[in-house]
């Protein structure tokens, strides 16, 4: 089952104010920039600069409701002398081993000079060192390298991440330097800051929970029809499988979800009857469940 979104005013449209100016993705709750001026936009604004649609830079409207935000990069000569990054501390720390699935829509300024090939998303579990405005650590999710971010229209990324744990800041920018990006010229006179547009951010645990069925009967008679005894159990961490005799002894354990019993102990076949099966796991969402039932055996 999906959980809710761990990003603070992924849609930005919960907001301190309506935005003046540029460099005010402060004015929607939940963010900042890390380094540069990135900009919230809103139908609220008349600012040419963070107006929803009449913006400067692109007849402009929101994937959704009525903000956007935007960052983006500076290209002069053969290096990158800007770079903006948004930034949002998660309602709660990431878990060790869970899958996460990371989603937003980005579109492009009708006015880049340049298109470039890798945009990325860093999680961390503190806030940014940079230097010279670009941000060291390298993130551990980027668009595919080689492919030119140039979008007229709203476009939604993907991803998955498996999460080392604790990790609680997302933060979405251009982490490279030049001369590690491609570099396509759109327009001869166009801007030299590169400018993204972002709406709707979303980061869900997305980890599959664990599923469990076990079976009441089989007939271990050798006729190839339900000779052998198996679960369900899918989605799991770890696990421990026990069979009892109605003494209580235990006559089978495993620890391989994919067990198969073939109704024997050291090579015997045991008698018809009605045995416990016991199944202790955790699912890689770390649930814990023990589940108890009877098995008959039946010949």
């Amino acid at each position: 089952m999906l959980g809710q979104n761990l990003v603070i005013n992924g849609g930005f449209e919960d907001t301190l104010s309506c935005p003046n100016f540029g460099d005010q993705i402060w004015k929607a709750k939940g963010w900042f920039a890390v380094s540069g001026t990135p900009d919230l936009m809103n139908t609220c604004s008349s600012d040419p600069y963070t107006s929803i649609p009449h913006m400067a830079h692109k007849n402009l409207t929101s994937k959704s409701g009525n903000s956007v935000a935007s960052n983006g990069l500076t290209v002069a000569g053969n290096s990158i002398v800007h770079y903006e990054y948004i930034s949002s501390r998660l309602k709660r720390k990431l878990e060790a081993g869970h899958n996460y699935c990371i989603e937003f829509w980005m579109l492009t300024s009708d006015t880049n000079k340049y298109a470039v090939d890798k945009l990325g998303v860093l999680l961390t579990h503190d806030s940014l060192e940079y230097r010279d405005g670009r941000v060291l650590k390298q993130p551990q999710i980027s668009t595919e390298s080689g492919a030119f971010l140039i979008h007229t229209n709203w476009l939604k990324y993907t991803f998955n991440y498996r999460a080392n744990g604790g990790e609680e800041y997302f933060t979405l920018g251009q982490f490279n330097e030049l001369r590690d990006l491609k570099l396509d010229t759109l327009l001869e006179n166009g801007s030299i800051a590169v400018w993204w547009f972002f709406d709707d951010i979303s980061l869900i645990d997305c980890t599959p929970s664990l599923t469990l069925e076990i079976p009441n009967v089989f007939t271990p008679n050798g006729d190839g029809d339900n000779d052998d005894y198996y679960i369900t159990l899918e989605n799991v961490e770890s696990a421990q499988i026990t069979i009892f005799n109605r003494w209580g002894n235990a006559v089978y354990t495993s620890t391989n979800p994919n067990f198969v019993w073939d109704g024997t102990q050291n090579g015997n076949a045991l008698a018809e009857g009605v045995y416990y099966i016991v199944v202790n796991a955790k699912g890689l969402d770390g649930e814990e469940v023990v589940e108890k039932q009877t098995v008959h055996l039946l010949r």
